[in-house]
């Protein structure tokens, strides 16, 4: 019983820490920048910015 509470725990302050992630401010940046959605430019764009901020987020840890 306490293993439960022990990852309960561990779970909810994760999501306290994570938080919201706004995806649209960065896709609208990166589409200012490439133009457009379907280039492998815009998709690399918003991956190298979603894992910045995760990473970001989790070296604060």
């Amino acid at each position: 019983m306490i293993k439960y509470y022990i990852i309960l725990i561990f779970l909810s302050s994760s999501f306290l820490i994570a938080g919201p992630l706004d995806i649209e401010s960065i896709k609208n940046e990166c589409l200012k920048k490439y133009k457009n959605e379907s280039s492998e430019e815009y998709t690399e764009c918003l991956k190298i910015k979603i894992n910045n901020i995760l990473y970001k987020k989790e070296e604060n840890l």
